[in-house]
């Protein structure tokens, strides 16, 4: 439930306590920020009474000045960047804490007491033992731990933040002030952002931090359920092995829209899962000891043995056919005495139990860790795109257009379904995958070995990317079939796309009808879907996205009670996608899951007695931060555990928002009509590039832009094909969040009075227009308009003929006539003007709601800081252009033209512009050698001179600020949420 009334935060560090931490190592930014936050308040009274005056650009100009006049150096304004970005790590911090809730160990584990006591009983007596162990037993919820470019700070960082925000350190021991000190430096000292490229060997380390506290988290879960059902099945508790919530992992096997990733680079990572799987088993073996798991103990030593020297040989080049024969004929003749099913181990667990070990309930607890991750420290999620499995298929189906091309559509069909009726499995081997060049069969191929060579017991999840068509979903049965993995895959259409938000229902109603598909699902007890908020967000808006989903849920339900496929689960993984940063809601977990899976969805279901297993990724380090220390760990995994438990609520017939279908169907075509009408438009993809990502420090190994099958990059020119975490993060650092809050102003707009009874009687309308809400309290159309103006050659002219340094004002003049010849301040103006006309509506919509008591208080914390790093940022470019209007010309000779390098560094694009300057102008020069010519030479050309003085002055200035420009932006993230 959305909270109705401001909320504090519970920080675990007082203020006080954490500004004196600051002074000790800051005091002159300390001062320094003081001063201009009083400044900034003068500002903003005076805008207050001229609506031509901005704050942000006023702020800007002042900071310019003081630099200008020697009062403040680069220095300065980096030690300043250094205090903001503290404080936005501070608030950060505590918006997790409060976030997450009950974060004490002792308070959290007796809550679970009571969930599982509860959970035992009904009508006011105990349930049988086996209702019991059924319930205990059965899977409730997944966290997926994903990655992309989400990784805004280093692993050392974010467990920093998490310690902040537990407010003590991994031993469980409260913070001391000098802990408090030594924390700040960390955090002052520590780049918060690095132009170093991110790879996926550093993206699975920093996972698998996150999932072995999810696993101790799960130990202390496993250990309540034993507790409580030791109390009330004395006689029978130790048999049970529950499950409840499930682990896994994309690292290293997602292969969507990437070509990097090769065969042995996912088997080098499946097996180091396995890896950290048999260390945690043998360490919780020898911390319970004893002669009865000796037996046990030795066979996973083995196995570790094995496998250390499989992944020493495993370092090989994946295309020599020598290497790669050499390592499968020794994969191959390992596989009779090699460990692929955990069983053998349980089943010597069990015999130690049941022969009355003496630490009984340790061995249980380890037993059902065991049965639930089996060979692997995470279950594997592989991930393509359906392009992907239809380019592999054109052998096997003559494929002339789209599969989602209505003239061809069922005749694909027929045929696919022709193929699957008489599918034999084949044989492969390592050099088959070697020299397969279709992803979609490699991948294939690979889980075959997975399940032969690693974990022959593990399920699979095979996640399809831009499903649109059931035609996708049956061919890649029909290659599971092939590859002989059907029994051990869950095949999971991903809907994002606007055709899928439409039709996801009917996709997955029309495989029902399949009688192949229906005997698969059926073998394998379970529906797998994937519902995407990133891309259908950026499309359609986040809110409109959320709705459509929820529509796809909740016809589902209905679908699946008239198909006849009984018993079957639904398993729904949703990867919740960005609005204030990662993470669905801004509020509160509670917020975050009935936003994602709404109260009313959940009761459809109940309904029509299909039980659904609920999957959230968590992505990246903004995902991984909340496993980042072990007791905020073990919170979030209770609070899941808590959601998934509970009864959903029948809003159906007391949310005005289902019922009233008319209002809520127009308001959802409003918003959706309005963000799809601003894709579109070619002045938004021009305001998306005002900087692109060039503000943005790299975070994640993946590209920004999606490759084809061969490796090339999709030209930026619409802004479908910028991947929606950098399109969402490009919104975020110009200061406005469109992908949450376009639209809602005008919908609100349509009928006030109507929105205002709709808010008021709907838990629904109260969730979403709460984070519409916080989305707009961080959003400033100033700061975005600031931005803007940088490219306004008229102010750049104003500010020439007020400039009393006629070096300077010369400077700004010739700015604006590199300005004047391009048509990118109009067309940005354009979208703020469209952004600025909606906000007013959406500002009146919100009043009228009080909206902005359903914050906590602590959104207003970070506010001052957050215009702040705005404007210092704009001061920044400033000066960074005029440095531009300095550069000195040169010929066409570097593979660029002096106009196209002017052009890449209003871009900001500086890392690139400056690699052509310093080989046009290097800084020494390198006279002619006399003897080599014969004769001496007493003058010395430009290039043998060299050029140190525009190094000095020009070249490394432009750095330095630039980097500055990308420092604030991790703190802008920080103030957000995260990077996205």
């Amino acid at each position: 439930m959305v909270h109705p009334t401001k909320t504090a935060a519970t920080s675990a560090i007082t203020t006080d306590a954490f500004r004196d931490s600051e002074k000790k190592i800051l005091p002159g930014a300390c001062d320094l920020r003081d001063e201009l936050a009083d400044r900034l308040v003068l500002f903003q009274r005076e805008a207050r009474e001229n609506h031509l005056q901005s704050p942000t650009r006023r702020m800007a100009l002042h900071v310019s000045c003081l630099a200008q006049d020697g009062q403040v150096s680069v220095s300065d304004l980096s030690d300043l960047v250094r205090l903001l970005t503290i404080n936005a790590f501070k608030y950060r911090s505590e918006r997790l804490r409060a976030y997450v809730g009950e974060i004490d160990r002792e308070r959290n584990e007796a809550t679970l007491r009571t969930l599982f006591q509860d959970l035992a009983c009904q009508d006011g007596k105990t349930v049988s033992f086996d209702a019991f162990k059924a319930r205990v037993e059965r899977e409730v919820f997944g966290i997926v731990i994903t990655a992309h470019p989400t990784f805004t700070v280093s692993q050392d960082l974010t467990c920093a933040e998490a310690t902040l925000a537990a407010g003590r350190g991994v031993d469980g021991v409260p913070l001391s002030s000098a802990d408090l000190d030594a924390l700040v430096r960390t955090i002052a000292e520590k780049p918060h952002g690095t132009p170093d490229q991110i790879g996926l060997d550093d993206e699975q380390r920093f996972a698998l931090m996150a999932i072995g506290n999810i696993h101790k988290a799960l130990r202390r879960i496993y250990a309540v359920v034993f507790d409580v059902a030791r109390d009330l099945y004395p006689d029978q508790w130790q048999t049970l092995t529950p499950r409840l919530l499930t682990v896994a992992s994309w690292v290293g096997y997602d292969l969507d829209g990437r070509a990097d990733i090769r065969w042995s680079d996912s088997l080098s990572m499946r097996m180091d899962v396995e890896r950290l799987a048999l260390e945690g088993y043998l360490h919780s073996l020898a911390d319970i000891g004893g002669a009865e798991v000796a037996p046990a103990q030795a066979m996973l030593q083995t196995a570790l043995d094995n496998l250390a020297a499989d992944m020493e040989r495993l370092k090989l080049n994946p295309d020599n056919a020598d290497e790669v024969g050499a390592f499968s004929r020794t994969l191959s003749a390992s596989l009779e005495h090699r460990l692929v099913n955990i069983a053998q181990v349980t089943d010597m667990l069990t015999n130690a139990i049941n022969g009355g070990a003496a630490k009984t309930a340790e061995l249980a607890v380890l037993r059902a860790e065991m049965a639930n991750f089996g060979l692997a420290f995470a279950h594997t999620h592989m991930r393509i795109n359906a392009t992907q499995l239809t380019n592999a298929v054109r052998h096997d189906i003559d494929i002339t257009t789209s599969p989602e091309d209505p003239a061809n559509r069922r005749r694909y069909l027929v045929e696919i379904s022709a193929l699957l009726d008489k599918v034999q499995p084949v044989k492969i081997n390592f050099g088959t995958m070697m020299n397969e060049r279709a992803t979609a069969k490699r991948v294939f191929m690979l889980v075959a070995k997975f399940l032969k060579y690693v974990d022959a017991a593990e399920p699979v999840r095979f996640l399809i990317a831009e499903c649109n068509t059931p035609f996708t979903v049956l061919t890649a049965l029909y290659f599971a079939k092939l590859f002989g993995v059907a029994d051990k895959i869950d095949i999971s259409p991903l809907f994002e796309t606007g055709v899928a938000l439409d039709q996801g229902h009917e996709i997955i109603a029309e495989l029902l009808k399949n009688p192949t598909y229906v005997d698969y699902v059926k073998t394998r007890g379970r529906i797998c879907m994937q519902t995407g908020f990133s891309d259908a967000g950026r499309y359609i808006g986040q809110v409109p996205a959320s709705l459509a989903i929820e529509r796809i849920r909740i016809k589902l339900a209905k679908s699946m009670q008239k198909s006849g496929v009984d018993g079957v689960d639904l398993l729904i993984f949703d990867t919740h996608g960005e609005s204030i940063g990662r993470g669905a809601h801004p509020l509160s977990f509670a917020d975050r899951l009935d936003y994602t899976y709404p109260p009313h969805a959940r009761a459809c279901f109940k309904n029509a007695g299909i039980h659904v297993k609920q999957e959230v990724s968590f992505q990246g380090g903004d995902g991984y931060v909340y496993f980042s220390h072990p007791d905020l760990a073990f919170a979030t995994v209770c609070r899941l555990i808590e959601h998934a438990l509970s009864e959903p609520k029948n809003t159906g017939s007391l949310d005005v928002f289902y019922e009233d279908t008319d209002y809520s169907l127009d308001y959802f075509m409003t918003v959706k009509g309005f963000n799809e009408r601003l894709m579109e438009n070619a002045n938004y993809a021009a305001t998306l590039n005002l900087f692109g990502t060039n503000l943005l420090y790299p975070t994640g190994s993946r590209k920004v832009k999606r490759q084809h099958e061969g490796g090339a990059q999709v030209d930026l020119e619409h802004p479908s094909q910028v991947r929606a975490i950098p399109h969402n993060a490009i919104l975020q650092q110009l200061g406005y969040f469109s992908n949450t809050i376009s639209g809602h102003g005008k919908a609100m707009a349509k009928d006030l009075d109507r929105f205002v009874e709709i808010f008021q009687l709907s838990d629904r309308c109260r969730r979403f227009t709460a984070m519409v809400a916080f989305a707009r309290h961080l959003s400033n159309l100033d700061a975005l308009h600031g931005y803007v103006s940088l490219f306004d050659p008229a102010i750049w002219l104003r500010r020439a003929a007020i400039e009393p340094n006629a070096k300077r004002a010369e400077q700004m003049q010739t700015l604006a006539n590199m300005l004047r010849h391009s048509s990118r301040h109009e067309k940005v103006n354009r979208v703020y003007r469209i952004f600025l006309n909606d906000t007013l509506y959406l500002d009146q919509g919100l009043k009228a709601v009080g909206a902005d008591q359903m914050l906590p208080e602590l959104v207003d914390e970070c506010y001052p800081d957050l215009l702040l790093l705005h404007a210092v940022r704009i001061a920044l470019i400033h000066e960074m252009f005029l440095i531009v209007a300095r550069l000195p010309k040169f010929s066409d000779r570097y593979d660029t033209s002096s106009d196209d390098l002017v052009n890449e560094l209003l871009n900001l694009d500086v890392e690139h512009a400056l690699g052509v300057l310093r080989q046009a102008f290097p800084v020494s020069g390198v006279p002619a050698d006399a003897k080599a010519f014969g004769e001496e030479s007493t003058y010395r050309t430009g290039d043998e001179r060299g050029y140190e003085k525009e190094h000095r002055e020009l070249f490394e200035p432009l750095e330095q600020l630039y980097d500055l420009t990308r420092r604030i932006s991790i703190a802008v993230a920080h103030m957000s949420g995260a990077v996205g």
